[in-house]
C-alpha cells in the first residue's frame, strides 16, 4: 500500500513539473495579455526593509502567500514552513518542533542561527535565542498576510542569528471592511483546537487581532536512551508527547504610528535536557513581543523610522532533576533608520541600533544578574548604472558588550534580461553572536566562556529568476563557508565548555516553481541537493529534498495535496555504540486539506485536514548528544476537523 502510494506521488510530482514548465514554450507571447503581477509576483520587504519585486530583491527569496495557506492548510507554522524550499523543520530530545533547519544547518539542537522577525522586526530571546518554539506552535495563523524566508545570510540589516535564513511574518493589515472568524475543532491524538480573529477599520484606524488555542495528549514516543538500567546499560521507555499552545497577536495602526504585540504560553513534554529517561518531563515558556514603530516622511522620497522593541522570555525545564524554577531575560532593541533614493536609480538604508539584555536572575543556570549591551550600525545601497542593471552593496558593523566588534558586508548584481528573466550574484556574510548561556553558564559539567567570538558565514548565491504569464521559475547555485562555529568540548576530568573552532562547508543547488495552471488549479514544487564537504562531517543533513503541492478551488469546494520528501540523513557513531533504535531513514509527509464553504444562519466553512498521510516513521540521527543512534522527531497520521463561522 505505502509503494503505491509513493508511486502515486512520484507520478504527480512529473505531472506538476510538465504543467509548470509548459507555458514557457509560449511566455513571450503571452507576456504582453496577462501581467505576472496579477497571478504570482508579489512585493518583498525582507531582503531591503523597503518593497520591491522578487525578481528585484538581494537574497535568494521563497513567498508563502496566504492564498497557499488556505490551500494546503495546516495546523501550525510547523506545517507550512515543512513545504518551502531547502527547510526541514525539526525536533530534538529537549526542543521539539523547534528548529527550522534552512540549507542543511543542522549544527545544533539551538535554534539560534535563523532569524524570526513579525513585521521586519526581530524576535528573539535574551537568553539563549533560540526559544522560537513559542512561535512555531502557537501563532495564530489567520493573521498572516505572508511569509517572507531569506534562504541564506541576512546580518547586514538584521543583526545577529541570521545566518541560516530569515523567516519574516507580515500579518494582515485591515481593509476598509470590518469581519471576524471563530474556528472550533478536533483530531487525532485527543486534539483540542480553536482560534478567533477579528479586523476592524474606522477612518485611519486599523486593527487586527488574533487567538490560537491547540491541545494535544500527545504521541507514542518509544526509544531506548541512555538511561542507566540494572545492568549498567540503556533502558527502552516511552511516554505521550503532548502540547498546549495559548498564543496571541495584535496590529494597531493610526496614522504613522504602529503597535504590535505577540504573546504565547506554550507547554510540551520532552524528553529533557539529556537524552535519558530520567530527565523525561516538559518544557513551559511565555514570549511578550511588543513593538512600537513611528514614520515620518521628510519628503515624497525620505522618510524616517523609529522602532522599540522588546521581547521577555520565561522558559521551564521541567524533570526529576530540574526542579520547576523559570528561566527568564529580556531584551529591548531601539532602532532608527533613514531610507529613500537620491535620484531615480539610486536607493539608499541607513541606521542603528543599541539592543540591551537583561536578567534577574536565571534559576542557577547564571549566577549572577546580567545587563549587556550591544550596538550596530548598518548601510545598503542600490544602484542602476544601466537600465537592466542593478548594483548592491552593503555593511553591518556590530560591537558586543565585551568590546568585540564585527562588520559583515553584502555585495551583488542582477541583470534583467528582459521583462521575463533576470539573473543574480549575490556574496553575503552573516554572524552569530554568542548568548550569555554560552557565555555565562555554570552548572555540573558545563562551565561557560565570556571570550567567545562571534560565529561567521560566507555565501555565494548564483540565481537565475524567470516569470512567464503563468507561473515564476528560479534556479540557485549556492556555496557557504562557516567559521569560528561556536561548539562543546570536554575539559578535563569531566567538564565541558565552549570555545570556537572549526569550519564547515555546504554546496548545494535549489529549484522552486509556481504557476497558475487554470483558473482553478495551483501547482509549486521545489527540488534540493546539497552536499557537505567530505574532510570534516559535521552535520547530519539530507542530501536531496522533493516538495510539491497541487491544489484545486472552484465554487464552495477548496482541495490541496502537498507532499515532502526528504532524504535519508547521515548516520552518527554514538557514544558506547548504541544503535539500537531504528535506522535513520527518508520521510515521506504527505498532507491532504479540503474545505467546503456554505451558508447556514451566516457564512461557514468546514475544514478536514490530513498530515503524514502515509503513516511514515520519523526517525532521525539523533544530531545533539550523539548517545544513540537515532530519536522519533514527529508523530505518524493524524486527522484535524474543523468548523468557521464568518460575522
Amino acid at each position: 500500500m505505502v509503494k503505491s502510494f509513493q508511486i502515486f506521488i512520484a507520478l504527480l510530482m512529473i505531472e506538476i513539473s510538465i504543467a509548470l514548465w509548459g507555458p514557457i514554450a509560449w511566455a513571450y507571447e503571452d507576456l504582453t495579455e496577462m501581467s505576472l503581477e496579477e497571478l504570482l509576483d508579489v512585493t518583498v520587504e525582507v531582503a531591503s526593509k523597503k518593497g520591491e519585486k522578487m525578481s528585484d530583491a538581494p537574497a535568494v527569496i521563497t513567498v508563502v502567500t496566504r492564498k497557499e495557506i488556505d490551500a494546503f492548510g495546516a495546523i501550525s507554522l510547523v506545517d507550512i514552513l515543512n513545504r518551502v524550499p531547502s527547510l526541514q523543520h525539526m525536533s530534538s530530545h529537549l526542543w521539539v518542533q523547534a528548529k527550522p533547519v534552512i540549507r542543511g544547518d543542522l549544527i545544533a539542537h539551538a535554534d539560534n542561527h535563523t532569524l524570526i522577525l513579525i513585521n521586519g522586526r526581530p524576535f528573539r530571546d535574551a537568553l539563549e535565542a533560540n526559544s522560537n518554539f513559542a512561535l512555531y506552535t502557537a501563532f495564530p495563523l489567520d493573521l498572516i498576510e505572508r511569509i517572507e524566508i531569506i534562504r541564506g545570510p541576512g546580518s547586514v540589516l538584521y543583526g545577529s542569528n541570521a545566518i541560516a535564513g530569515v523567516i519574516n511574518i507580515i500579518t494582515r493589515v485591515p481593509e476598509e471592511e470590518n469581519e471576524a472568524r471563530v474556528t472550533i475543532g478536533g483530531g487525532s491524538f485527543g486534539a483540542t483546537l480553536g482560534s478567533a480573529t477579528a479586523f476592524a477599520s474606522h477612518k485611519e484606524w486599523k486593527l487586527a487581532v488574533g487567538f490560537n488555542y491547540f491541545k494535544e495528549d500527545g504521541w507514542d514516543f518509544k526509544a531506548y536512551t541512555n538511561s542507566p538500567g540494572p545492568s549498567g546499560g540503556p533502558v527502552y521507555g516511552e511516554m505521550k508527547y503532548g502540547e498546549f499552545n495559548k498564543g496571541l497577536g495584535a496590529l494597531l495602526e493610526y496614522k504613522r504610528f504602529r503597535a504590535q504585540l505577540y504573546y504565547s504560553d506554550v507547554k510540551y513534554d520532552s524528553l529533557g535536557v539529556l537524552t535519558s529517561w530520567s530527565s523525561e518531563g516538559y518544557v513551559a515558556g511565555k514570549r511578550l513581543f511588543v513593538d512600537l514603530g513611528y514614520t515620518h516622511p521628510f519628503t515624497e522620497s525620505w522618510k524616517l523610522n523609529l522602532n522599540v522593541t522588546r521581547n521577555s522570555w520565561e522558559n521551564r525545564l521541567v524533570s526529576q532533576i530540574t526542579g520547576n524554577d523559570p528561566n527568564s531575560a529580556d531584551a529591548t532593541v531601539f532602532e532608527g533608520s533613514i531610507s529613500g533614493h537620491f535620484t531615480e536609480d539610486t536607493n539608499l538604508v541607513l541606521g542603528g541600533l543599541s539592543e540591551i539584555r537583561e536578567s534577574k536572575g536565571t534559576s542557577g543556570v547564571i549566577p549572577d544578574e546580567y545587563s549587556e549591551h550591544h550596538y550596530s550600525a548598518y548601510l545598503h545601497v542600490d544602484h542602476r548604472p544601466l537600465d537592466p542593471l542593478k548594483l548592491i552593496a552593503g555593511a553591518q558593523y556590530n560591537q558586543t558588550h565585551s568590546g568585540r566588534y564585527r562588520t559583515v558586508p553584502r555585495f551583488g548584481a542582477i541583470y534583467d534580461f528582459n521583462d521575463s528573466i533576470a539573473v543574480k550574484l549575490l556574496y553575503a556574510q552573516a554572524f552569530r553572536s554568542a548568548t550569555p548561556l554560552e557565555e555565562y553558564i555554570d552548572v555540573p559539567n558545563l562551565i561557560g566562556n565570556p571570550d567567545l567570538a562571534p560565529e561567521i558565514v560566507t555565501t555565494v548565491d548564483a540565481q537565475l529568476f524567470v516569470n512567464t504569464a503563468r507561473a515564476q521559475y528560479t534556479f540557485t547555485v549556492f556555496q557557504s563557508h562557516y567559521t569560528d562555529l561556536i561548539k562543546r568540548i570536554i575539559v578535563p576530568p569531566a567538564n565541558q565548555t565552549f570555545v570556537n573552532g572549526g569550519e564547515i562547508d555546504i554546496l548545494g543547488a535549489e529549484f522552486e516553481a509556481k504557476g497558475q495552471m487554470s483558473e482553478t488549479l495551483f501547482a509549486t514544487g521545489s527540488i534540493t541537493y546539497q552536499v557537505e564537504d567530505e574532510k570534516d562531517k559535521t552535520l547530519f543533513i539530507p542530501s536531496y529534498m522533493a516538495k510539491a503541492g497541487i491544489s484545486y478551488q472552484k465554487g464552495h469546494w477548496t482541495v490541496g495535496l502537498f507532499h515532502s520528501y526528504f532524504g535519508k540523513p547521515r548516520e552518527n557513531e554514538p557514544l558506547g555504540g548504541l544503535t539500537l533504535n531504528k535506522e535513520a531513514r527518508a520521510i515521506n509527509l504527505l498532507s491532504l486539506n479540503t474545505t467546503y464553504r456554505f451558508h447556514f444562519f451566516r457564512p461557514m466553512a468546514i475544514n478536514v485536514y490530513g498530515s503524514n498521510l502515509l503513516d511514515d516513521d520519523m526517525d532521525y540521527t539523533e544530531f545533539s548528544m550523539g548517545w544513540v543512534n537515532t530519536l522519533p522527531i514527529g508523530p505518524g497520521r493524524a486527522v484535524y476537523g474543523r468548523l468557521s463561522v464568518e460575522f
